[in-house]
């Protein structure tokens, strides 16, 4: 069971029933497909510094539209490997489309997907210490005899 889509949210975007036989791709490979699309999806969230999964009632419907899109051309892909009836070549450039430009947010604008997926993104205003490291110099004009430890005040958000 996905995340953020299973199998049933795929079926109706296709245009046919999946079942767990007699169809291609089965539930058991769109449920596959959509564990891989899920954990790219994370990945590339988590390497923005976002928290994966996305929990938030609507993170969780934002990223369903995009994984729901992908699981549809995969499943569009296996389907015309096995079809001679129609080639959906639109349909799965225009689902994988979509997909992409989650993707593409993801990377260039973050704060726009932080606020969609119910996250924030940088640290409130307060104060920090920076790393530091105490020094030996105890000729009683360096703060605190050789400790070395300042602290940067932020008064907004970064």
């Amino acid at each position: 069971m996905g995340n953020y889509a299973t199998n049933a949210h795929v079926t109706p975007r296709l245009g046919w029933t999946i079942s767990s036989s007699g169809t291609k791709p089965t539930t058991t490979q769109v449920d596959t497909e959509i564990a891989l699309i899920e954990a790219d999806l994370d990945g590339e969230l988590a390497a923005q510094g976002f928290t994966t999964p996305v929990t938030a009632a609507a993170g969780l419907s934002y990223l369903r539209q995009f994984v729901v899109a992908e699981a549809c051309a995969r499943a569009l892909e296996v389907r015309d490997t096995v079809t001679d009836d129609q080639d959906a070549g639109e349909q799965i450039a225009s689902f994988r489309a979509l997909y992409d430009k989650l993707v593409v947010d993801i990377r260039t604008n973050s704060a726009i997907v932080a606020e969609k997926i119910g996250q924030s993104r940088g640290e409130a205003a307060g104060s920090g210490h920076f790393r530091s490291y105490q020094t030996d110099n105890d000729d009683g004009e360096s703060i605190g005899d050789g400790d070395f430890d300042p602290v940067l005040t932020r008064k907004k958000e970064w």
